[in-house]
């Protein structure tokens, strides 16, 4: 019973992971209270209500594939963020995003607020500026390019990951110092930038992740005159090769706005060690009893076709060492070494087999 049961809350979990969203229709959109907990929805087996969009309003940023729809009203007039957060897509994509102001369905109202595609897996938040208190918006939902996405969707005063556009503003003269994994972020901040700011944030992405991670945090100091500390450092160890970008997030006093100051690619590839390659000498004994001119030829013993030659000046009571590694790792394994005295025509043959542990002589 208890591995049935077990098969059943499994089955359950599959069908309802790619089960067809109930605010598939904007009949059954799902409303978004601002700063309450983020509202989990994917976009599998989502579909297009065509008699609900304006697609003279949207053409230019993003073609309909799966939409979903929420809605949320401001408790005040201004602006409110909308994160996007936990986006895991089949292909890495991400989510298109519109806010509508305008009645559901009621085309003709429409008045498009805002419209992006992502194009990672990064937390994001869309600032949305001039909201009016008591104002129903719009929001659509869209799988990039067909895209099958899980995420989580928030409205409210607070934004969560990376601002939508990603530009640095490059303004911290971020530099990064490397010995092999070992990495030191430097930069160097204003004491009116300071005075806005509440922390940093580091953020590391490996160039073939589609999602950054986030590090530390890192809090601005004041030395004993009461100023800000104007110079940080940062220590990461990379674990991995690859080629990674750093950004550092300001956060401000007020913990609203988030942006990206600076950013710095490295890149870690050590070096690969060197193969160690056992050679593999046989000691010929060319052991003539007179001086002079001594060839030498290696022969495959199993198909008697020679391998290569050497000529040494002098013969007499010569041990000569016999280099056939290239052989043996192309899988050879018998050898017959022939040296000839070229002055007397005197030769000696030796046949050897390697074990796998040592030269043994084969008998005649």
């Amino acid at each position: 019973m208890r591995n049935i049961a077990i098969i059943y809350i499994l089955f359950l979990s599959s069908f309802f992971a790619y089960a067809q969203v109930t605010n598939d229709n904007i009949a059954n959109r799902i409303e978004l209270l601002p700063d309450s907990a983020p509202v989990y929805s994917n976009t599998f087996k989502a579909t297009v209500e065509w008699a609900c969009i304006n697609r003279a309003l949207t053409n230019s940023c993003l073609v309909y594939h799966n939409d979903q729809w929420f809605y949320f009203n401001t408790p005040v007039s201004g602006k409110q963020y909308l994160n996007i957060t936990n986006q895991q897509c089949k292909n890495f994509k991400g989510v298109q995003v519109v806010v509508i102001e305008g009645n559901p369905c009621e085309t003709e109202t429409y008045k498009l607020i805002h419209c992006t595609t992502f194009t990672d897996q990064n937390d994001t938040f869309i600032e949305l500026n001039s909201l009016k208190q008591g104002v129903q918006y719009l929001v659509l939902i869209d799988g990039f390019l067909g895209d099958q996405c899980h995420f989580m969707i928030q409205v409210g005063s607070l934004s969560v990951g990376f601002p939508e556009n990603r530009l640095s503003r490059d303004t911290l003269s971020l530099s990064a110092e490397q010995e092999g994994k070992n990495v030191v972020l430097t930069w160097q901040v204003s004491q009116q930038q300071l005075d806005e700011l509440d922390h940093f944030e580091i953020f590391r992405q490996q160039s073939k992740e589609p999602k950054a991670e986030r590090l530390n945090d890192v809090a601005i100091t004041t030395n004993a005159l009461g100023t800000h500390t104007e110079k940080y450092v940062y220590k990461d160890s990379l674990s991995e090769t690859g080629a990674y970008r750093y950004r550092i997030v300001g956060v401000s006093k007020e913990k609203v706005e988030r942006i990206v100051l600076d950013e710095v690619r490295v890149e870690f590839y050590p070096p690969r060690p060197e193969r160690v390659v056992e050679r593999k000498i046989i000691r010929f004994p060319a052991d003539f009893q007179m001086s002079g001119e001594v060839k030498i030829v290696v022969a495959d013993a199993v198909k008697g076709t020679a391998l290569f030659g050497v000529t040494i000046q002098d013969g007499r009571n010569t041990i000569v060492p016999v280099d056939v590694t290239m052989y043996v790792a192309a899988g050879k394994r018998f050898f017959r070494v022939k040296a000839t005295h070229v002055k007397s025509g005197n030769m000696i043959t030796r046949t050897f087999a390697w074990n796998e542990e040592e030269w043994v002589v084969v008998p005649k």
